[in-house]
Order: C-alpha cells, then sequence, then structure tokens
C-alpha cells in the first residue's frame, strides 16, 4: 500500500474517502448567549451593562461607577466591592426551536468567580464555588423558546470565606481567607500588587445541545517519540446512550499528500473511548528557543453517524519528550530538563496574570509573551497564586517555543483538609491538566508556592498544637503527594514537582538539591556578590525592584508631576521596605539620588537592577552544570507598581530586560574574577559548536588601550566553560578589562567588563555624549558617541516607538548604534542620558 510509505501511516486498514462528499448538518452544537448581560449589587436596582466576559469592578470602570483602582489612592476607595453580593442577568433570550428539538440541553460555565447560584427561569440549577474550575448542567427541562432569563448571584467572597473558615477548628496559616476559597490568591493582595476582592463571569457561558450522544474530550497521546518516528494515539471519549457505529476521518495537515483516513468504530451504550494509533515518520520535533523550531502539527477531523455529520474540529500539538531529571551526581541531586534528548539549561522568568481584571487589555498577554521571546527566554513559570491562563495563552507559548513550568493555583498558605475540599481541587486538577496536555510547551507541574518551605521554615508551627499539626501536614501531604501528582500521571506525560521549592535557603540541601527561591539579596539586605557565593541546582526565584517608567509614575499617582509625598505613590509600593531597600543598595554602588527626582530615580533603580540581577544571572551561566536554570522573578505588572519586574505595566522594557538581550543570547561571553584572578566564562547554548575569537582589552576610563590580549577557543555545543587569565593582575580603580567574544565573519558576538572597584559606578567620569541620527528605510539609525566610559546610557523619544537596545554602556572614544522602530510614521527627536547624568 503506497500511503504506508508516506510520512504518516496507521497502524490498521482503513478506507480513504474524499471529505467532499459530506455535506450533512451537524448533531452536536453550542448556542452562546446573546451580549445582553447587566450587573447589579444585591438589594439595588442600578443596573449596568456588561459584555463576557466581565467581572464586577471593571463593570462599574466601564460605566463610570467607579474610579480607576489603579489610579492615585484609587485601590482604598474600591474595598467595598468585595463585601457586597452582585447579580448577574441576562434576560429575555429566545432558544432556537431545532435546538429546543434536542434530546439534551445543557448548560456550560467556563468560569464563575467564585461563590455563585445560578437560577435559570427562576429555578435554582448550580452553586458554583471554585473560580478555576467548569460547570456543566442539564437544563432540557427548563429552558423555554421564547422569554428565558438567566440570573447569577454572586455572593461576597470575604463574607461567604469568613464563614467557611467558622466552620473548621485548626488555623490556615499563610492567609486563612484566601486559603480557603478556590479564588485568584493575588485577589487579595501581594507584595507586588493591589488587593481587590471581586467576583464575576470570567468564562464563556453556552448551552451545549445533542441527541443520544455526547462529546466528552478529543486528545493525542504520544506513546514514542523520537527523531525518526512518533507513535501515538488519536482519541476520541463520548457517552452513548444506544449501541451504534460511528466513523472518524482523520488528516494530519502538515503531511503533504496524505488523504483523509476513515475508521468505523462500534459504539456500546455508555462512556467509549475511540482510539486511532498514528505513525509519523522524520518528524519536525518541537523544540524550545535556541535548540530549535517549535514545530506544530494540527490534526483535523470529522465524526459520523452513518451519512451524517456528528462533529469536526481541529486540534494542534507539537511532538516532544520532555523531562525533568533528577539523578544523583558529583554535586549533589540534579535539576534540569531534558528535551528530545538534549540538556536544556532554563532561561527564564517567573510571570504573574497578565491583567489584574481578567477581561481587560488581552492584547497585553501577548505582548508580555513576545518580550520574553525577543530576548531567548525559553522557559516561563506560570505562579501559583495567579491564574491558570487561558487557552490562547498556550497557543502562544507553543509558537514561541517557551516551555512553561505550570504551578498549580496554590501559594504560601496551608489549605483546608476536608473531603470537600480535596474532591473539588481533584475535579479542578484533572480539567486543567486534560485542557492542556496536549500543549508541547508544558514543561512541568508544580504542587505550590513556596507552601513547603513556608511550613518549615516561616514559623507557622509555633505555638500550634500536636493536633492541628498533624492535621494540617497530613492533608498537605494527601494534597501534594498523593492527589496532584496522581491526577498528572494519570492524564499527561509531564513530570510533577512537589513544591517550588523543596527546602528553603534556611535548609543546607537548597542549594544541592531541588530548585531554589533565594531572597537573601533583597530581603536580608545581602550584597549581590551573594549571588556569586549560593550556587543551587536550578535557580527559580530571585529577584530585585526600580521604578517603573516614568510615564507609569504618573500614571499611577494620576498627577503630571507626581511626588513621593503623594497617597497614591505610596500605596503602589506593596513591600513594607521597598524603597528603603532600592536606597540601601544604590548607596552601596551609585552615589545618592534622590528618590523625589523621578526621572533619575528611575534610570538609577533601573540600572542598579539590571547590575543585580545579572550578577545573579552571570553566575548561574556559568556554573553549569552545577546549575542548570534561572528564571528571576518577575517578568511583568498588572498595574503601575514599584516591583522585581524586567517591564512595567505599559510593557515598557526595564534595563533588566534589555540586559538580557545579551545574558540570555545563545552565545555570550563573561569576565569575572575568581580567586582574585580574572577569569573568562564562554556559554553556547546552541547545538553545535562555535569557533570564535576572545579579544581581551585593558581600558582606561578615557578609552586608552592599555595592552590587548587574543585567543582562539571553540565553544562547545550546550556547554559553559571557563579559563583563568592574567594571574597576579591587579586591576586599577580607574581602569577595566573588556572581553569581546567574536565570530569567524568578524562579528561580535557578546561583550562583558569587569572594573576595579564594585563601587565604580560612584567615580564616573562625564561622558559627554552626542547623539547622531540617520533614516534607514521607515526606522532611525541612532550612533551614539561618549569621550569617556559611559554607563548605562537610556536612550528616550518623544515618540512612541521601540529601540533595538537600551541602557548600553559605551567605551572611551567609542559608540554604539541603536535601531529605532516608530510606532507609526513621525519625525522622533532623541535624547540620551547616562548614569552619571543622574547624579550631576
Amino acid at each position: 500500500m503506497v500511503l504506508l510509505m508516506s510520512r504518516v501511516s496507521f497502524f490498521i486498514l482503513l478506507r480513504l474517502v474524499s471529505m467532499s462528499s459530506f455535506n450533512f448538518a451537524q448533531s452536536f452544537q453550542e448556542y452562546e448567549l446573546p451580549l445582553s448581560w447587566s450587573v447589579c449589587e444585591v438589594g439595588k436596582e442600578e443596573w449596568h451593562n456588561v459584555i463576557l466576559p466581565s467581572t464586577v469592578h471593571g463593570a462599574l470602570i466601564d460605566n463610570g461607577i467607579l474610579n480607576h483602582p489603579f489610579l492615585g489612592d484609587g485601590e482604598a476607595t474600591a474595598q467595598w466591592i468585595g463585601e457586597r453580593d452582585w447579580l448577574y442577568r441576562c434576560e429575555s433570550f429566545d432558544m432556537p426551536l431545532h435546538l429546543m428539538k434536542k434530546q439534551h440541553l445543557e448548560m456550560f460555565f467556563g468560569g464563575l468567580d467564585t461563590y455563585a447560584d445560578v437560577y435559570l427561569n427562576g429555578e435554582k440549577i448550580l452553586y458554583a464555588f471554585n473560580a478555576f474550575r467548569t460547570w456543566s448542567v442539564d437544563v432540557k427541562d427548563l429552558v423555554r423558546e421564547k422569554s428565558n432569563s438567566l440570573e447569577i448571584y454572586f455572593h461576597s467572597p470575604i463574607k461567604r470565606g469568613k464563614e467557611k473558615l467558622s466552620e473548621i477548628d485548626y488555623p490556615l496559616p499563610g492567609e486563612e481567607l484566601r486559603a480557603i476559597t478556590r479564588k485568584p490568591q493575588f485577589h487579595y493582595g501581594w507584595d507586588w500588587g493591589p488587593k481587590l476582592i471581586g467576583c464575576g463571569i470570567t468564562g464563556r457561558v453556552v448551552f451545549k445541545v445533542y441527541n443520544e450522544i455526547e462529546m466528552i474530550e478529543v486528545s493525542i497521546h504520544p506513546k514514542m517519540v523520537s527523531e525518526d518516528y512518533v507513535l501515538g494515539e488519536f482519541k476520541v471519549e463520548l457517552q452513548s446512550e444506544r449501541d451504534t457505529s460511528l466513523t472518524l476521518v482523520i488528516k494530519i495537515n502538515e503531511i503533504e499528500g496524505l488523504e483523509p483516513m476513515r475508521q468505523t468504530f462500534v459504539v456500546k451504550r455508555g462512556s467509549n473511548t475511540l482510539s486511532t494509533p498514528f505513525r509519523i515518520d522524520d518528524p519536525k520535533l518541537w523544540y524550545c528557543r535556541g535548540l530549535g523550531d517549535p514545530n506544530m502539527y494540527q490534526f483535523s477531523w470529522q465524526l459520523y453517524s452513518s451519512s451524517e455529520l456528528f462533529e469536526t474540529g481541529d486540534i494542534s500539538t507539537g511532538f516532544r519528550n520532555i523531562e525533568l531529571v533528577r539523578e544523583n551526581d558529583q554535586f549533589g541531586e540534579s535539576f534540569y530538563f531534558l528535551l528530545n534528548g538534549k540538556k536544556v539549561f532554563v532561561r527564564g522568568a517567573n510571570y504573574i496574570p497578565f491583567a489584574f481584571f481578567s477581561e481587560r487589555e488581552p492584547e497585553t498577554m501577548g505582548r508580555v509573551l513576545q518580550a520574553a521571546a525577543d530576548v531567548n527566554m525559553n522557559m516561563i513559570r506560570v505562579w501559583g497564586g495567579g491564574v491558570y491562563e487561558v487557552d490562547r495563552f498556550y497557543e502562544q507559548c507553543d509558537k514561541l517555543g517557551l516551555m512553561v513550568w505550570q504551578d498549580f493555583m496554590f501559594a504560601c498558605s496551608m489549605y483546608p483538609v476536608e473531603e470537600t475540599f480535596m474532591d473539588n481541587v481533584k475535579i479542578e486538577a484533572e480539567q486543567q491538566v486534560k485542557r492542556l496536555r496536549n500543549h508541547p510547551c508544558i514543561a512541568l507541574w508544580c504542587g505550590n508556592n513556596e507552601n513547603a518551605e513556608a511550613w518549615e521554615r516561616w514559623g507557622w508551627q509555633m505555638g500550634m498544637s500536636a493536633g492541628n499539626k498533624k492535621t494540617l501536614k497530613d492533608g498537605y501531604d494527601r494534597l501534594f503527594h498523593q492527589i496532584l501528582p496522581d491526577v498528572v500521571s494519570a492524564y499527561s506525560q509531564t513530570s510533577y514537582w512537589p513544591s517550588s521549592p523543596l527546602y528553603g535557603r534556611g535548609d543546607n540541601r537548597h542549594t544541592i538539591e531541588g530548585d531554589a527561591h533565594y531572597w537573601g539579596v533583597w530581603h536580608d539586605s545581602e550584597p549581590f556578590e551573594t549571588f556569586e557565593e549560593k550556587i543551587p541546582r536550578f535557580m527559580s526565584e530571585f529577584g530585585f525592584q526600580s521604578f517603573p517608567s516614568e510615564a507609569v509614575v504618573k500614571e499611577m499617582t494620576n498627577s503630571s508631576d507626581p511626588s513621593v509625598m503623594d497617597s497614591g505613590f505610596q500605596s503602589h509600593q506593596k513591600h513594607n521596605r521597598g524603597f528603603s531597600l532600592m536606597q540601601e543598595y544604590m548607596a552601596r554602588w551609585m552615589k545618592p539620588v534622590k528618590m523625589d527626582s523621578i526621572a533619575k530615580f528611575v534610570h538609577a533603580s533601573q540600572v542598579l537592577q539590571a547590575e543585580g540581577i545579572g550578577m545573579g544571572i552571570e553566575a548561574h551561566l556559568r556554573n553549569q552544570p552545577l546549575c542548570m536554570g534561572t528564571m528571576y522573578w518577575q517578568l511583568n505588572d498588572l498595574w503601575p507598581a514599584f516591583s522585581w519586574s524586567g517591564m512595567d505595566y505599559k510593557g515598557n522594557w526595564k534595563a533588566l530586560h534589555f540586559k538580557l538581550l545579551d545574558l540570555y543570547s545563545n552565545a555570550r561571553v563573561d569576565i569575572f574574577m575568581k580567586d582574585d584572578i580574572p577569569s573568562i566564562s564562554v556559554v553556547n547554548h546552541g547545538v553545535s559548536d562555535l569557533n570564535c575569537t576572545l579579544v581581551l582589552d585593558h581600558l582606561a576610563h578615557s578609552g586608552e588601550r592599555i595592552f590587548t590580549w587574543d585567543t582562539l577557543v571553540v565553544a562547545r555545543a550546550l556547554e559553559a566553560g571557563a579559563i583563568k587569565i592574567l594571574r597576579g593582575f591587579k586591576l586599577k580603580d580607574n581602569s577595566y578589562l573588556r572581553v569581546r567574544m567574536i565570530d569567524e565573519g568578524g562579528a561580535t558576538i557578546s561583550e562583558d567588563r569587569i572594573f576595579g572597584a564594585n563601587n565604580y559606578m560612584k567615580d564616573l567620569t562625564e561622558p559627554s555624549l552626542r547623539l547622531s541620527t540617520s533614516i534607514v528605510g521607515d526606522n532611525y539609525l541612532i550612533e551614539v558617541s561618549a569621550d569617556n566610559f559611559a554607563k548605562g546610557v537610556f536612550l528616550q523619544s518623544n515618540t512612541k516607538g521601540k529601540f533595538s537596545r537600551n541602557f548600553v554602556d559605551i567605551d572611551g572614544k567609542a559608540s554604539v548604534k541603536v535601531l529605532f522602530i516608530p510606532e507609526r510614521p513621525s519625525t522622533p527627536e532623541f535624547t540620551a542620558t547616562s548614569l552619571w547624568d543622574t547624579y550631576n
């Protein structure tokens, strides 16, 4: 059979048919409700129009009832919303007669946040109590052809949470109210975000109609993935009310010349799984960024009952082998990801929800993920205090080659132990794992964020009775060591990790096994140099705060001339020592910059953040294979804030994110001091060896070259290596070493500098910057020159656009070129400011 010699084949003999011969109406359908929704506070008759999805906060903002809580001290004035009950309604909608005639009619709710009574035509059909779950209800006997009404009564999550707390006789260390409520926990406030506890309809509300057969799920299950072939099964799960036969037709769109394939199944009354094995020869495997292309396959499928088209659809997936490898080695126990047989050094960041109110600014999500890809990240961690993101989030990660470390939604608390809670979470986990299992980007499921560390190291057990300790620990073990790993194992092939981190930094094991969250730098005021000493197996959290852009500071204060004394300014700093810690570290590394000089402090704090986190990332990179991953806290902001983010609320890249263009590049060079000897580290994350030249220059701040040294090296694929140089050499305070990595074509791939003193930024000389601009197509090429070494040169434009680089360092008597891409045709004017200018 010729077909079996093509790129794909099925294990059983299938009769080929042409899809053009079928043209029948679908039997299984979804009907979305009209958009005529409104909301009001219970007890009042002030109805406000909304469009789904919707949160109460968003609805009140859109209707001019609530000043935006992100502006000024608006957060404080919005606290009453969480204390009230709210009613959503959709009145006088009709149900098409042909759908009424179907044997089954169900209502599906894709997301209700959180405690909700649902009424259809005055009859209660559902009580929902988990924002992370979907719900489905049979409403065949209640739906009318004309003038239906649907009401969703949302109970105050604060009041209902307190009621539930009164029903248990043990404490919930951490934050009791958010721990007992299955709701996004960041709504209750965090050290980077506001406290805005609300409710709303966060997912689809649709009717599902069908006759005797209900579609449950369509999924793809790889069984064997290699560079030579992929073996798998295409599965359709359904429920039937009678014995019958169904025909499944499948086509893999990426396989040219492949005709649709057809198989007929005998279906029995009850649950059925229609399973069709497949084989793809010479497959294009899915890879993360840097290792290869994120190749995807789309399966188009149709299901027929006799001659009637019953259901049709598309499902996309990528094929890869990915696993978390933990095995004994010379350092302790490894912690790294193996993708299609290749070790991956993870370069990434922690991701918080892209928007506080889930229905708002959907374009923000795409912008954030693209920015991660633009600096060559290969993994992001979806943090456990947020949300399981929407489908398009994971679809974009698939396309961008961004692996996803996916936390279950538990963070920094102990949780209830009752059967009702455990059963509820099990359903939540099953729904989410099944929903996401065909996304090749999913690299890990993690049980929680910092719960294990907190239980052991944060003093939660102090003063607690032995009985309560046992109750909580048993509940923890059951949830994170039994229920969740069992769900992951049953419904996916992805690795599971119980808690991030497994051990806190008070436990000596945190540097030799598992992942680490290291917050000695920042929370404990430890110097940046600590990052070079505390090297874990995998750094999944570490961070340092900075100011957002000046424009965002103006927005948060709702003022064109913001003052640090404004209540709106102070309320957007959620860490109780945030401002003082920034100033403390700045005093060590820089000349004092007054915080009320907003523009200057923005510049200085961002350079400081990039310097500190950069030291950590470089230490992790050069210490491979001891350390095999670095993910800083945090990638993005969800409101205008002073935070640890690498890009601010409006998507402006901070100095840190620009620095990642080099730090996260596939090949880079790093110069550092080791045992008082200047040393060079070369990193190559590519899949091929790289022949390059290292050029070392000893330079004065004025640009004078004191000496030059070069050597040829071979940077081995997927490795890091270091060489010691200049034994006995002592750097003077007014000079520095610069190393450049140059490819065979003469292009500089990467460069790095090391200075004679860590406080070199205090002793900068006026750089005397000069700008020249030329037009390149629709863009602008800016050349910035300096007479003396210039640190953190910040380019700005009076029109919106994107700089290819920013916060650059420029050697004396040298220049750098930066491309500016305007958002729309314009004639921009540019300015350049160095760190020296913030002092003077």
